[in-house]
């Protein structure tokens, strides 16, 4: 598995990620279906999140399919810009596979030590 920052080459993907894990997830915010998710304003969303300071997302990729994400974002006033939400997205095969793992994700993002 490889855990990279995103890149807008990504936006188709990472807009097909998100359906299938706001589909089969109950923890999502968003309810399947709920909201129009096209590629070219995740794109827009990715050009945003690469430009910004205090917000990112990382993505898992295995066999050039991403499999999960790792989205921070950063407050946009002064007051809360040092704070972020954090949303996590894991395709439902891939999920459970080891607690650890998520640990190292974060790790690996400078989240945790």
């Amino acid at each position: 598995m490889i855990i990279r920052e995103i890149n807008t080459a990504d936006s188709e993907a990472l807009a097909n990620l998100t359906k299938q894990v706001e589909a089969s997830s109950e923890y999502m915010l968003w309810e399947p279906a709920e909201r129009n998710m096209d590629p070219n304003k995740q794109r827009k969303m990715i050009e945003k999140m690469v430009e910004s300071k205090n917000s990112t997302i990382f993505v898992a990729e295995e066999k050039n399919t991403l499999i999960g994400f790792i989205m921070s974002v950063g407050g946009p006033a002064n007051r809360n810009k040092h704070s972020a939400y954090i949303v996590i997205g894991i395709l439902k095969e891939y999920r459970g596979k080891g607690r650890n793992k998520t640990i190292s994700v974060f790790r690996t993002m400078g989240f945790a030590s």
